[in-house]
């Protein structure tokens, strides 16, 4: 085991920093959990430190994860789509109610799950987590189990946070009471005090159009634009989502009657009166100070060119293995409905997109790199760097995270992800032309781990001590 105060210096086949040219054979000195050097070349005053070298490896700028519900990570398997998105709800209802069964210990189950969550996140090599919160929900569950990872390593030459969750506390008034619960659960965490161990800036999350009025969304809106508070929200997540915001029918009639219907006449229920149609819950997003909306696989047009116009505050979050659970269809001009998501047509008009992996509910892990690779498999138009950016330096400039994450630089912390290679790639001849790298990098055979994991069991391939 490398002693824990003395400065490390890494070599690995490939530095991949994706905000720049990538470096063969290239260099990294860790001291403190900080990165003191990097480069071609081992300057002199760093060649008396220890040595660790990873043949097969390419080290990359930490996974930035842009949307999670980290609570279901207890969930073995995914749950079945149903016949509907609203069929798939009532059984994510119907596994949150067996939890309640027991309410006494719905809090310790919750903590479980979100520590999973934040375990697996972690051993595939994300540093950054943005997750959906709902209650019970406690922040200490986050620090402990964050302190539990970094505790497990020398300080010497791995980060003091190894993993960072921000919280987006979900809000929702589809009865109108809920507002004030969830709000208040939201208000509570804010007031907190700042945390050092592992908890991001809290953020907000009306859930979706169909539980979230426009009065929700405003008051997200309306927050001041210096506390840089992120939103999120789930819009034009399926097409029953369309019909019931359009015609109030549909499958969502099913599912949501019965929690309006108190005796009067549905078609009279205030519900209705605060209900916002996509379009109106864009326009209200685009007034934070940051605004990501979760999957948005059926933004209208209009909709999509709000988003670049302002892509600087704007993006969509794409689940790719979510998506394809559910088994979307999108329109292709004059050709019939293809499952392929439509990367290239939306980033040609200039939204921009973050990638996330959903949850355990839609998922069959939280392996962002899975998530990437699927990506690179599906969607031929996209380059492999404009993948690698959308989870690492893109993600991070969005989250003004630039000082710390995204890239790998003097002084930021070592929050790094290692990729060990499927196959020895050419160190030759790819500084001009890095897409051939980039490619091999998002091979079906590649693997992401922390690279403070992959230093500290060089001789083990068990993970099991995570």
């Amino acid at each position: 085991m490398i002693p824990t105060s003395e400065a490390v210096a890494v070599t690995s086949d490939w530095l991949v920093p994706v905000d720049s040219s990538p470096t063969p054979n290239g260099f990294i000195v860790i001291e403190d959990g900080t990165i003191r050097f990097v480069g071609q070349k081992l300057p002199a005053g760093f060649q008396s430190l220890r040595l660790v070298r990873l043949p097969g490896f390419a080290i990359l700028p930490g996974l930035i994860n842009s949307h999670c519900h980290l609570e279901f990570s207890d969930l073995e398997s995914p749950i079945p789509a149903g016949n509907s998105f609203p069929d798939w709800i009532n059984r994510l209802l119907a596994f949150r109610r067996a939890k309640n069964n027991a309410p006494e210990q719905l809090a310790s189950y919750r903590q479980a799950a979100i520590a999973s969550g934040i375990r697996e996140s972690y051993q595939a090599g994300v540093r950054w987590v943005v997750d959906m919160a709902t209650e019970p929900w406690s922040a200490t569950w986050i620090e402990n189990e964050v302190a539990a990872i970094a505790a497990l390593f020398p300080i010497g030459f791995a980060p003091k946070v190894p993993i960072v969750v921000q919280p987006c506390i979900e809000l929702l008034d589809i009865v109108e009471h809920r507002f004030e619960s969830t709000l208040a659960l939201a208000m509570t965490h804010l007031g907190a005090p700042k945390s050092t161990t592992g908890l991001g800036e809290i953020g907000f999350a009306p859930h979706a159009p169909y539980t979230a009025s426009k009065k929700v969304t405003q008051w997200c809106a309306n927050l001041p634009l210096k506390e840089k508070r992120l939103v999120t929200m789930h819009l034009a997540e399926s097409k029953e989502e369309l019909e019931w915001l359009q015609h109030q029918s549909g499958p969502f009639a099913d599912l949501l009657a019965p929690i309006l219907d108190r005796g009067a006449s549905l078609e009279l229920h205030p519900y209705f009166d605060r209900q916002g149609q996509i379009t109106e819950h864009v326009a209200l997003l685009s007034q934070s100070w940051r605004a990501m909306i979760a999957h948005g696989n059926y933004l209208s047009q209009r909709d999509l060119m709000s988003l670049a116009e302002h892509a600087s505050t704007m993006g969509v979050v794409h689940c790719p293995r979510t998506h394809r659970h559910f088994g979307h269809l999108h329109e292709a001009g004059q050709f019939p409905p293809t499952d392929r998501y439509p990367f290239a047509e939306r980033m040609a008009l200039g939204v921009r997109h973050f990638l996330g992996t959903d949850s355990r509910a839609s998922n069959p892990d939280l392996n962002l790199w899975t998530e990437a690779k699927r990506v690179r498999a599906e969607q031929h138009e996209l380059s492999s760097n404009q993948i690698l950016k959308m989870m690492t330096t893109d993600a991070a400039e969005f989250l003004d995270l630039g000082n710390e994450y995204g890239s790998i630089r003097v002084g930021h912390p070592a929050t790094l992800t290692a990729i060990k290679l499927d196959g020895v790639i050419s160190c030759d001849g790819l500084v001009d032309d890095a897409s051939t790298l980039y490619d091999a990098l998002l091979e079906e055979g590649t693997v992401s781990a922390p690279l403070e994991w992959v230093m500290a069991n060089l001789q083990s391939n068990d993970r099991t001590n995570l």
